[in-house]
């Protein structure tokens, strides 16, 4: 489910070239480079939250089987990370900004009967962290994203087949991300509009040249643990 809201979203914010509207950078200003990832609507997302999050999902992948390939296939996961909790809050926001929620309920009805098709709760949580680099923890939000998502397409009258479907939700998207005012730090890149997105993110500003993943045998460049 998850995985149908993330390719859902980030697709329809790429096709929105035809809107005109600039992007929201990261500006290498003080406010992001002090201990903050992003500011997003005037709320810091911390460096230690990007952390947290990326290592509790190494935690769940060391867990289980096959923990050393999920790893290795997941290495930018700080970034990933980052670049999820931008916009589940743009999401969220965008679609309180229409009268848009979603119940407790829903999201456990959603996820029960993905669980049953799964096979189990076991075998869910296995998919989604293979699929989506999601710990256990973290997908009743994702669920609740994705379920924002979906009232907020029907909110905005949209059908399916509709040639401007695109249009009308990247537009949404933008309009929201812009008002948000957006920065993120440079260690991280800068939110792209047009492809409702991190950019990729200037590792030179980094002070480790070399970052390794504990118990993963250094791999990758950015592996949730950004130093700095």
């Amino acid at each position: 489910m998850h995985r149908r809201r993330s390719a859902s979203h980030v697709a329809v914010a790429a096709t929105a070239l035809a809107v005109a509207a600039p992007l929201l950078t990261g500006c290498g200003s003080e406010e992001t480079r002090a201990g903050a990832a992003a500011v997003v609507d005037g709320e810091r997302i911390t460096v230690s939250q990007v952390q947290s999050r990326s290592e509790a999902v190494r935690d769940a992948q060391r867990a289980g089987d096959g923990g050393g390939e999920l790893i290795r296939s997941s290495g930018r996961l700080g970034h990933y990370n980052l670049n999820e909790m931008i916009s589940s809050r743009v999401i969220a926001r965008a679609a309180a900004d229409e009268g848009v929620r979603v119940s407790r309920r829903e999201v456990q009805e959603a996820r029960a009967s993905d669980q049953k098709r799964a096979g189990g709760k076991a075998e869910l949580e296995s998919s989604l962290l293979r699929e989506n680099a999601l710990a256990p923890s973290q997908i009743n939000d994702s669920y609740r994203t994705t379920l924002l998502f979906n009232k907020l397409i029907q909110a905005l009258g949209v059908k399916a087949g509709d040639p401007k479907a695109d249009e009308t939700i990247s537009a949404k998207l933008v309009e929201t991300s812009k008002k948000m005012g957006i920065k993120v730090s440079p260690r991280y890149g800068s939110w792209d509009m047009e492809k409702f997105q991190l950019a990729d993110g200037e590792r030179s500003w980094l002070k480790a040249t070399v970052e390794k993943e504990p118990g993963a045998g250094g791999h990758g460049p950015e592996d949730g643990h950004d130093h700095g």
